[in-house]
């Protein structure tokens, strides 16, 4: 079996299989495609090569290409599981649920113990039935609050609105209510049962719970329940999800100013604890005070169904830049010509290219890499370190980091090419907000698709994996979250801007238990513990042809560094890299797709998630940090 298994090896090397997994492991997918299909023309049989190549299809935006060759592949090797299971995720990766299933069911049938079937299964039947998802009751213990002040915000609504919310309201059991629209202008039926206002509440805000609730937004069984409960545990203010008017279910993440200011549709219904109401302002201002002043919960259940479509004007991007000098530090080895085309852009493509230092460290080149290679560099300090040592990428970034003291670092790998004009003010406008930290890129491959729109924690298997990855480009995914500034739990030291003041505070990168593959994300979550923000900001994109240089961890020696970096990652964190604060826990994983339809929480669920993604204020954090000059 040992033999077959060499001869096997090299043939593919021979008939240029093996090329193609090094053309995929240095991301040149179209160049891997290629040697693939040269191969199986010579050699068909070849399943492992056959799975190569449909995989890497899948890599490079073409599934219904994969799904149409593994379809083909089973046709031939019905036996093959590995096959049908592969055929099945891409299937459900382009939408054809009904073939995956049937497919994922064959699997079971002939072998009920299979569990990658049972668990795909389970999860394309719990996104077929996310609208009928039942909502899990309420912990007792609502509080005293029973009485609460329903402030309906109808400006411009219509009176059948206006009553369809109140009538959804009127259904909590065991809680009194006190209806009221003040800035209705029209006549409201008075043969419901119950009567509306249009002047200000029954009783003074300052000493009940106010709702405050759209026009036209209709509550679901057990909405207040679960509201109240949240303030019952301290929330100066509570929010949950709701469904549009297709019934498509909108699914907030943790509470966030950064996230309220761009979010294309926020809350249709918030709670908001005694004395913290005031005049009528649109519910995502209030919110936004609440968080500034107390403690505010999210709530991730569908708690509402919303009326006609509806967004919020949203916040423009700072215009406040400044003259801050920014230190690029780009590490590399070799592809000089790669290198150029990076540097090349960075600097045609600054608002202020003087105010630039780009730091080349040359990590054992065998060419050789001068100042010279770049051109005319547009009054910009450029400069080439060479440091000889082994592969350190946090180590090679500190070292370039100590004796300069621009107030700004980009760390920046050499494969990419920068596409946004300005991008150095984009960076020193963002960085000058109140609490930002650290400010990441969208990154494409050359392709046009999505290689990297922020960084989710835990999110496959218990791992971090690229928001976004693999999708096309023009995709903005969930509430826009792949096309709009938005805080990240973390982001990709590809491409990644720090204030120095905080850089230096937490130590830099961990070249020790860190040394390539962990210590961006791990940056990322030192900042954020500080109270820091770390902001994804798209209006910065580049190309990124992904370790051109290094390539992927893909043999046995890198795949185990890698693991054992994951590993010091995991467990110096624990819990806190265990979840994502801005990837809603309702959400749905199927391989690497993270927002695959919807799946069931529990009480205790939904408990946790409010409790530990709940928002402080921001006066909190920060008393004794470093400011960004």
């Amino acid at each position: 079996m040992r033999l077959l298994g060499i001869r096997r090896e090299r043939m593919r090397r021979r008939l240029g299989a093996t090329a193609g997994d090094d053309a995929r492991r240095f991301n040149r997918l179209d160049d891997a495609i290629t040697a693939y299909e040269t191969y199986l023309a010579k050699v068909p049989h070849d399943l492992g090569v056959q799975l190569r190549l449909a995989g890497v299809l899948r890599e490079a935006g073409r599934s219904e290409e994969a799904a149409i060759r593994l379809a083909k592949l089973a046709e031939v090797r019905p036996d093959k599981v590995k096959v049908k299971l592969a055929l099945a995720d891409t299937l459900d990766e382009i939408g054809s649920l009904d073939r995956a299933k049937s497919i994922y069911s064959s699997v079971l049938e002939d072998d009920p113990s299979n569990g990658f079937a049972q668990d795909a299964l389970t999860k394309i039947v719990h996104a077929a039935a996310a609208p009928d998802l039942a909502q899990p009751v309420a912990p007792a213990g609502g509080g005293d609050a029973r009485f609460v002040n329903v402030l309906i915000a109808a400006a411009g609504a219509s009176a059948a609105s206006v009553m369809a919310t109140a009538r959804s309201v009127r259904c909590a059991p065991n809680i009194t209510l006190s209806v009221s629209a003040p800035d209705f202008e029209g006549e409201l039926s008075k043969d419901e049962g119950f009567a509306i206002s249009t002047s200000r509440p029954d009783r003074a805000e300052d000493e009940t719970v106010t709702l405050h609730v759209e026009a036209g937004v209709v509550l679901k069984a057990g909405a207040l329940d679960w509201l109240l409960w949240a303030i019952a545990q301290g929330a100066t203010a509570a929010y949950a999800d709701h469904e549009d008017s297709s019934g498509k279910a909108v699914l907030q993440s943790a509470p966030d100013r950064f996230d309220l200011a761009t979010n294309p549709i926020p809350p249709s219904l918030v709670i908001f604890q005694k004395g913290t109401q005031g005049a009528i302002v649109p519910i995502s201002e209030r919110l936004g005070e609440a968080m500034a002043v107390g403690l505010v919960m999210h709530v991730p259940l569908v708690l509402s169904r919303a009326g006609k479509a509806r967004s919020q004007a949203l916040e423009s991007a700072p215009s406040n830049s400044n003259e801050n000098h920014v230190l690029v530090v780009i590490p590399t080895r070799d592809a000089v010509d790669d290198l150029v085309v990076m540097v090349r852009s960075l600097l045609n493509l600054a608002a202020q290219p003087s105010s630039l230092e780009i730091v080349v460290v040359d990590n054992g080149s065998q060419q050789s890499i001068v100042p010279e290679v770049f051109g005319d560099v547009c009054g910009a300090i450029v400069s080439v370190v060479r440091i000889d040592e082994p592969f350190n990428w946090s180590r090679l970034n500190n070292l370039a980091c100590k004796g300069r003291n621009q107030p700004i670092i980009v760390f920046a790998n050499n494969d990419m090419e920068m596409l946004a004009a300005g991008w150095d003010d984009h960076l020193r406008s963002l960085l000058n907000m109140d609490q930002v930290g650290i400010v990441g890129a969208r990154l494409l491959y050359p392709n046009g698709l999505l290689q990297h729109g922020g960084i989710v924690l835990g999110a496959l298997n218990g791992e971090p994996l690229h928001d976004g990855w693999r999708v096309k480009g023009e995709d903005a995914g969930p509430l826009d979250r792949w096309i709009r500034r938005r805080p990240a739990t973390a982001v990709t030291g590809g491409f990644m801007a720090v204030r120095r003041t905080l850089f230096e505070a937490v130590g830099g990168f961990d070249e020790i238990d860190l040394p390539i593959s962990c210590s961006d994300i791990d940056l990322c979550l030192k900042v954020g513990a500080l109270g820091w923000t770390v902001l994804y900001a798209p209006e910065i994109e580049l190309r990124h042809h992904e370790s051109l240089t290094r390539g992927h961890a893909h043999d046995g020696a890198e795949r185990r560094r890698a693991e054992a970096e994951m590993a010091v990652l995991l467990a110096r964190w624990g819990q806190r890299a265990a979840y994502d604060p801005t990837r809603n826990p309702q959400w749905e994983t199927r391989g690497v797709r993270l927002y695959a339809g919807r799946r069931p929480l529990t009480t205790d669920q939904v408990v946790d998630w409010a409790l530990k993604t709940a928002s402080r204020p921001e006066t909190s954090f920060q008393e004794d940090t470093p400011t960004l000059a």
